[in-house]
């Protein structure tokens, strides 16, 4: 049959210079084959539905043709390639005797045909007719409304345990292709963190986003969700439905010094942190001023504690703070060696930082006292005058079982 449409084609091109005074308005309609006009008998047709032929009219396959043309009517294609008629001859004739109209024709129910009439320069409309429905120009049948709506599959968060520092990944997969411009940041959700970078890929069957956690955050349980379903296909469909991801953990809090003491023998300081520490500790790290001077000595050791006391870091010195010494300020300097030794368990760095609540537990007293200053009140002196000599030791004296600075000493002349 599609050899049919080659040879009409040919045709077609022949006669469209000679056919100027041919005009086509022809609805459609259905009609059986005995509707076939001969060219002999010409009729007028008016229809509203694809016409379908159910037999193909006698003769040789070039007569069906002649027969075609000299009806000013082509019978084009099988049903699922039927073309529906647009435009037929205005100069086709009424018959009188519709008897006439079904000789020449045998039954054969396996092939439908459809009509393309003739304009003033050839074919004037091509439509559908597979099976006798549907009409209109185009070439074939539209296909089936998408009326499926847009899902979320799943949302999968890379890193499932964030830090100071950190940021992942957050991807979302959909049932169908989305319209990119649809999907906005703002539909998106994220417990104790912050999305950005939203970007869907090239299939628009995904996107991704970027999270990064709160500051100053400890929870275990945290989801990525999406809230609004306001994404569309490509259709215009609406997305039904939220999605959440899988659970992240967010630990964003440094670990900090609470609390500090002397060791009794004064030659080591206890530090109490805020949570279980970690890291490579150095003891450059850390500095002792004592009665408001740097402490004389060195750092030697910093050993974190194990078990129950894994939250406390214990300093190690060369020579011991004395017992009535006051520890003015413990130092912790973030990175003053050659790592960022103090962390916790999970890798926050602690920051700098200055305790100044030392207790001094100390009862060392390894160092001789010595005298500071010896200070005479009056410096001029006559007949009848005293005055008070005022004497300043380094550190405080046991008298009588009584601590004092100084001595006063009455000079009589």
């Amino acid at each position: 049959m599609f050899d049919y449409i080659k040879l009409l084609a040919t045709k077609l091109l022949d006669i469209s210079s000679s056919s100027n005074d041919v005009t086509s308005n022809i609805s459609t309609q259905n009609y059986e084959v005995g509707d076939l006009t001969p060219a002999k008998n010409p009729k007028k047709i008016t229809a509203k539905e694809p016409i379908k032929y159910n037999q193909h009219p006698k003769g040789s396959e070039d007569g069906l043709i002649d027969q075609i043309f000299d009806s000013e009517i082509i019978l084009l294609a099988e049903a699922e390639n039927a073309m529906t008629a647009d435009t037929a001859s205005d100069n086709v004739k009424e018959e009188e005797n519709e008897d006439d109209e079904n000789e020449g024709v045998e039954s054969d129910s396996s092939t439908s045909y459809g009509l393309l009439g003739l304009g003033a320069l050839g074919v004037v409309g091509i439509g559908a007719a597979a099976g006798g429905g549907g009409g209109g120009g185009g070439g074939s049948s539209p296909s089936p409304s998408d009326t499926i709506a847009p899902t979320v599959t799943s949302i999968t968060v890379a890193d499932s345990s964030l830090i100071i520092g950190e940021t992942t990944t957050v991807t979302v997969v959909f049932s169908e292709a989305i319209a990119p411009e649809s999907l906005v940041l703002q539909d998106f959700s994220a417990e104790n963190g912050v999305l950005s970078d939203l970007s869907v890929a090239e299939d628009r069957l995904s996107a991704t986003l970027t999270l990064t956690p709160d500051a100053t955050i400890e929870d275990t349980a945290n989801v990525v969700s999406l809230t609004g379903a306001n994404f569309t296909d490509a259709a215009g469909n609406l997305g039904t439905g939220t999605g959440t991801s899988n659970s992240y953990a967010v630990d964003t809090v440094s670990p900090t010094m609470n609390s500090a003491v002397v060791s009794s023998n004064g030659l080591s300081i206890v530090i109490t942190y805020s949570e279980l520490v970690g890291g490579t500790l150095e003891p450059a790290d850390y500095a002792v001023t004592i009665d408001g001077q740097a402490y004389s000595g060195t750092i030697d050791a910093a050993v974190i504690g194990t078990d129950s006391d894994a939250n406390k870091v214990t300093l190690t010195l060369s020579s011991p703070i004395q017992s009535g010494s006051v520890v003015t300020n413990l130092i912790y300097t973030a990175n003053a060696g050659a790592v960022n030794s103090v962390t916790d368990v999970v890798g926050n760095p602690a920051a700098s930082q200055t305790l100044s609540s030392v207790s001094n537990g100390s009862s060392a007293d390894t160092i001789a006292p010595t005298v500071t200053s010896i200070t005479v009140a009056d410096s001029s002196l006559i007949i009848g005058e005293t005055t008070t000599v005022t004497v300043v030791f380094r550190r405080r004296l046991l008298l009588n079982r009584w601590y004092c600075k100084i001595f006063l000493l009455r000079m009589v002349c």
